[in-house]
């Protein structure tokens, strides 16, 4: 009997495995609270299956069916009639609560389905155990990394360094202090960044294609150019950042850092001979009140290339990337995360989702083999906040394989989304050796 309860306990670890490993795919196919109902349904079996072979069981199975139907009918009905509610001082949509309710209800049920298979301190033993058991899958499927993180000082200032810091430099005073604020409600500065963006491309060589999209009675552009690939012409590496500010905020760091370092990579690509096709684009309308709608600048061009057919190897965002602080408890993590990662600030991150998780992973590897900066990797799932936080979520949700270079924004940087966030918070050198890393990781995947 005790065999048939660790089988059974043994099937309820795997199914919660396969849900953490595999829970993102379901909301892309727009499954909502599928695993939950898979969940009640293994729970009723298993009750049922302990009654037949005489384990024994409680008498009421149907609770955790219940509650997972009645809060499903609750936030559905909620979803229709009520879009957001207030959260924390921010606007939470009602759909996000019900991601919330699918990943706590099935995770609760694996732990009620462990319980019933056993009975008195054996229960509570057995238990016990699962949430660890969980986090050991969280580090495995999420944390895990190839490679050592560079530690202690960083190594001398090279020429070629300096000068693309200055560059960097150069760009983000005239996006962040010249034009300044470049949100939606300044149409003048977003045509002038525009402007200067594709006079700045234009200046290296390129012929920039600028895509508009529609907004409410407005049309709105992207910038993109293109690095024909050779023997794998037809495959596609798409780095991109966004070039609207929040509000009325100067956007140093938020975005004019990711703009200006896809400038710089533009540049050093002017004369590459890649295998794999790159095109550098430059979104508009990234930030509320878009974010997270049809009307991001990236959704729209993540949109057209599915329509189109095209072959997107992957999709690599940069945000957010030159603030960095070396102080103790200077970083923050949405939980458990903060288990696992440094409490400085000192570090650029590369995020992926665990559908990306073997990319995101040979990125941090190419970037620490190359590159001389602290760096950390994760693949969470995207209902942890912050993973969806730019232009590589509206590739996720067309089902694109896409990954994030950030310096972990509101995790990090008290200036975030604030008239703070000038370019003298910023590191420029560091800045520069992000970008770096990043041509590096940009000429493995496109080879050549």
């Amino acid at each position: 009997m005790t065999r048939d309860r660790a089988a059974l306990t043994a099937a309820w670890l795997v199914s919660g495995t396969l849900f953490l490993r595999y829970w993102d795919l379901t909301i892309q196919a727009e499954a909502i609270l599928v695993w939950t109902g898979i969940f009640a349904l293994l729970f009723v079996g298993s009750v049922h299956l302990l009654r037949w072979r005489g384990l024994g069981s409680p008498d009421r199975p149907w609770p955790p069916v219940w509650l997972w139907g009645g809060l499903f009918v609750v936030g559905s009905l909620a979803g229709l009639t009520i879009p957001s509610v207030p959260i924390g001082g921010a606007d939470v949509q009602t759909v996000a609560l019900l991601r919330v309710f699918d990943v706590v209800l099935p995770l609760w049920v694996l732990l009620r389905g462990v319980r019933i298979a056993w009975h008195g301190r054996t229960a509570i033993l057995v238990t016990s155990t699962v949430p660890f058991f969980l986090l050991t899958v969280v580090w495995w499927i999420n944390v895990r990394m190839p490679g050592e993180s560079h530690t202690g000082p960083l190594p001398a200032f090279t020429e070629a360094e300096a000068a693309l810091a200055e560059r960097l430099e150069g760009h983000v005073v005239m996006l962040a202090n010249s034009i300044g604020a470049r949100g939606s409600r300044q149409p003048a500065k977003v045509n002038a960044t525009v402007d200067y963006l594709g006079g700045e491309l234009r200046a290296m060589g390129y012929t920039p294609r600028l895509a508009s999209y529609p907004v409410g009675d407005r049309q709105h552009l992207n910038l993109e150019v293109t690095v024909q690939g050779g023997a794998r012409g037809e495959e596609i590496v798409v780095v991109g950042a966004h070039y609207d500010t929040y509000d009325l905020t100067p956007g140093a760091d938020d975005n004019a850092s990711g703009v200006a370092g896809v400038l710089e990579l533009a540049r050093m690509m002017v004369d590459a001979r890649p295998e794999r096709t790159v095109r550098l684009v430059l979104f508009g309308t990234e930030e509320p009140p878009y974010f997270n709608t049809k009307n991001m600048g990236s959704r729209a061009y993540a949109r057209e290339l599915a329509e189109s057919g095209d072959e997107l190897f992957v999709m690599i965002s940069l945000e957010t990337i030159g603030f960095f602080l070396e102080e103790p408890g200077s970083q923050h993590y949405p939980p458990p995360f903060h288990l696992f990662y440094p409490d400085r600030g000192d570090f650029i991150g590369i995020v992926g989702n665990p559908h990306t998780g073997r990319l995101t992973r040979r990125a941090l590897e190419v970037f620490r083999e190359t590159t001389a900066i602290p760096s950390e990797g994760a693949t969470p799932s995207a209902l942890v906040p912050g993973s969806e936080l730019s232009d590589h979520s509206s590739f996720w949700k067309e089902g694109f394989r896409a990954l994030l270079i950030t310096d972990t924004a509101p995790f990090r940087n008290p200036h975030y989304h604030e008239d703070s966030d000038t370019p003298e918070t910023l590191d420029f050198e560091r800045m520069a050796r992000v970008v770096m890393g990043t041509r590096e990781i940009i000429r493995d995947f496109a080879g050549g």
